[in-house]
């Protein structure tokens, strides 16, 4: 803030305050104070490229997304606006005010040592991007504005075509006779009121590796996540939602591309969606949606996501999009190759990172803080799963850090401050880490569950004769969800401040790719018949959403969030999608999929399982797998074909009840394909 006298220089590109104020006060200011505190040597200092600056002048972005800013004084602009009823220049100090004028042209006109009257010692008016400001002593001060919605988000507000027909009774406006009046102004902003057809916009927020029961719902463990409860008071969530294949690239592939996994091209890690078929990105933006995606993405897993994480955009349908790889692969390469590698070269903690995570395969590049094979002893602890050393930057510098702050620079850029994408409704993929490996806690997850009671591993008799090292994995894949569950809940309150409408115009779909053993039956990470490995959290509120509260506990595929969104955008699926609305369900009706599938075939897992309600009470899973299922204490070890029909509980697995539902077992190895139905036939 302007408390020392600062020469106002503009560079290219600013505008003078000169224009006209936008006439809709309801259109608010969208930015953010960012700054350095330069008197702790804790807090990393601003870039090099970020001094020598003056009040006004336009400098890099990345002195304000860098890590270790804050906001000192807590709120954004359009918090202050809005709280202090809509006010141009709201108090943001005692005895201090700052201008936040939003221009018509869709500038903002910002202000620093501001007086009631809004009488200002140095004044701007910009557009999207970051601006030196004013400096308090031992702080060094940058504004973030993402611009105005003057002439989208004022019609916005509620202006309608009978809004102008009752004020301008002769005008051509909405079909009425001419008046001499500036129709492109007051017409344009009562035909934008409604984004296409009325519809809303769409957040689809996707976890890595989350398994159904740690979401903060269920009493028996003591994980302190909001967001699925969050949703379902203004929703439901489904009690019984299935991974469509249990491993990263598949199960996103199959979901990219609206496919079943026995219908999807990609059906293992390290291979792609090909560019020639359909996504449901696609399928949005063929009815006028701006899609866009940020975070891991995992579909395009051959030809990369490139420096910049917009390799094959447009070839996959992202009006707009940033992807990372994840955090067991941003290292592979002596040089960084993603967005989030280079942030922390560019930030000079590259080689700090890259010891403290590690890489794939970790026999080469192993992570300092974590164990780095699979089995310790007879435990199969999982590599990077149990990490009982201290980090000493994943409190700045983690990955889903950098994903929020990839995620709200992307939707500012590429939508808030670009007039034709805000004519659009929007739909948005954001992918956070969730519970991947390594299982690396910060400062705040090792202080919040160092006194943590959770339940151990269920039928684990390794993982009980070494509860320091279960209880320490749990403990810190709680504090890895837990995390991501505070950045996803600031991203709801950011859009709600930011997007059009506000979270009351926005479908919010939460879920995950695949779930996370965590000890379970002699098991950690994914790819196997276990419900904790298949099962995942999903909830979903918004326009059209008329339920509140309320728990589905008929199986679905997590898959079908991508037939939903079609279905609320009035999209229709593309050739070969088999994806199914859950519309139906919803709203009280019988579901479209009465049987739920999943599978993996990879490496030497060949897994297919099915879901279906019966008499609706009780839920029943089949398995079939090829030369044996993955070894665990469910099922005898074995390199024979396999077949079980479990009985599905609110705890998970229930028991195997083959021999007396071989009726209900025929019936869903019946719609396997015929590999599996030869494999498993002679068994039931």
């Amino acid at each position: 803030m302007a408390s020392a006298s600062k020469a106002f220089a503009a560079l290219g590109g600013l505008v003078l305050a000169t224009g006209q104020g936008c006439a809709n006060q309801e259109s608010h200011p969208m930015g953010t104070w960012v700054v350095y505190n330069l008197t702790s040597e804790a807090a990393p200092g601003p870039a090099d490229s970020c001094t020598g600056f003056s009040f006004g002048d336009k400098v890099p972005d990345e002195c304000c997304t860098a890590a270790g800013t804050f906001n000192m004084l807590g709120k954004t602009w359009a918090k202050f606006y809005k709280e202090q009823g809509n006010n141009k220049c709201p108090q943001v100090m005692p005895d201090t005010n700052a201008l936040m004028q939003c221009m018509a042209d869709d500038t903002l006109t910002y202000g620093e040592g501001c007086d009631s009257s809004c009488n200002c010692e140095h004044k701007m008016t910009v557009g999207p991007g970051c601006y030196k400001a004013g400096d308090i002593p031992g702080t060094m001060w940058f504004v973030s504005a993402m611009g105005c919605q003057c002439n989208t988000e004022a019609s916005g507000a509620g202006l309608t075509c009978n809004d102008v027909k009752q004020a301008y009774t002769e005008s051509t406006c909405c079909g009425m006779p001419d008046k001499a009046f500036d129709a492109s102004k007051l017409c344009s902003k009562a035909e934008a009121a409604k984004p296409l057809g009325g519809r809303p916009n769409i957040l689809l927020i996707t976890y890595d590796g989350w398994r159904w029961d740690f979401d903060g719902l269920h009493s028996d463990i003591d994980m302190r996540g909001t967001l699925v409860k969050r949703v379902m008071e203004k929703g439901l969530r489904f009690d019984k939602a299935y991974s469509p294949a249990p491993v990263c690239g598949p199960s996103r592939s199959t979901v990219s591309v609206g496919r079943d996994y026995d219908f999807s091209p990609v059906t293992r890690n390290g291979q792609e969606v090909p560019h020639d078929m359909d996504t449901y990105f696609e399928r949005l933006q063929d009815v006028g949606y701006f899609t866009m995606m940020t975070g891991k993405d995992h579909i395009r897993m051959v030809s990369g996501i490139g420096l910049d994480g917009k390799k094959s955009n447009t070839e996959l349908g992202w009006s707009a999009a940033i992807g990372t790889v994840d955090t067991w692969e941003f290292a592979k390469e002596e040089m960084p190759h993603d967005p989030y590698g280079l942030w922390l070269y560019n930030n000079g903690v590259w080689d700090e990172m890259v010891a403290e995570y590690g890489t794939y395969p970790f026999g080469k590049k192993g992570s300092t803080l974590c164990y780095n094979s699979d089995f310790l002893g007879d435990m199969f602890v999982g590599v990077s799963n149990w990490c009982p050393n201290r980090s000493s930057g994943v409190d700045s510098w983690r990955i889903d850090k950098y994903n929020l702050l990839v995620s709200k620079t992307l939707f500012g850029k590429y939508y808030l401050a670009n007039p034709e994408a805000r004519k659009k409704p929007w739909m948005w993929l954001v992918n956070f880490m969730g519970g991947h490996p390594p299982f690396i806690m910060t400062t705040e997850g090792w202080a919040s569950t160092a006194d943590r009671v959770l339940p151990p591993p269920v039928n684990s008799p390794t993982f009980d004769r070494q509860p320091e090292i279960s209880t320490l994995l749990r403990k810190s894949y709680t504090a890895l969800l837990e995390d991501d569950d505070a950045l996803s809940n600031d991203l709801l309150d950011w859009l709600d401040e930011n997007s059009p409408g506000g979270l009351d115009n926005i479908v919010v779909m939460v879920t995950a790719d695949h779930g996370e053993m965590a000890g379970d039956y002699e098991q950690t990470r994914k790819q196997t018949h276990h419900e904790a490995s298949s099962r995942v959290p999903f909830a979903i509120m918004g326009p059209g959403i008329n339920v509140r509260n309320r728990v589905i506990k008929t199986p679905v595929s997590a898959l079908d969030a991508v037939g939903t969104i079609l279905d609320i955008a009035g999209a229709t699926p593309g050739e070969g999608m088999t994806t199914q609305s859950l519309m139906p369900l919803i709203n009280g009706g019988l579901p479209l999929r009465t049987v739920v599938t999943s599978g993996l075939t990879m490496g030497t897992k060949d897994i297919r399982m099915r879901w279906k309600q019966y008499n609706n009470s009780h839920t029943l899973k089949f398995i079939c797998c090829v030369g044996g299922c993955p070894a665990s204490t469910m099922l005898p070890v074995s390199k024979e074909n396999q077949a079980a029909l479990m009985m599905v509980t609110d705890a998970g697995d229930g028991e195997n009840v083959l021999a007396a539902g071989r009726t209900e077992a025929l019936e869903l190895l019946g719609t396997m394909t015929e590999k599996y139905q030869d494999a498993c036939s002679p068994l039931i």
